[in-house]
């Protein structure tokens, strides 16, 4: 039985072998910064705005964890 979903992702792996050597140094490397890239990318949490009206904080409800470190889901 084929499945294309991992036919497609076999061929993404071997060509991104292909491209770096096959050397695993170089893939970590690369997969390092792809990484990297993407978190730059992306906004933090912290710095998006938070529920309220602009210039107050919202309720305490909407702080739940912000003090202790606690994630925010």
């Amino acid at each position: 039985m084929k499945n294309s979903i991992i036919d497609e992702v076999r061929a993404a792996r071997a060509a991104l072998a292909e491209e770096h050597g096959y050397d695993r140094k170089k893939i970590l490397e690369w997969a390092r910064r792809e990484q990297a890239e993407l978190k730059s990318r992306i906004p933090n949490k912290s710095e998006q705005a938070r529920p309220g009206k602009p210039g107050k904080p919202g309720k305490p409800s909407d702080q739940v964890g912000l003090s202790t470190g606690a994630p925010i889901l």
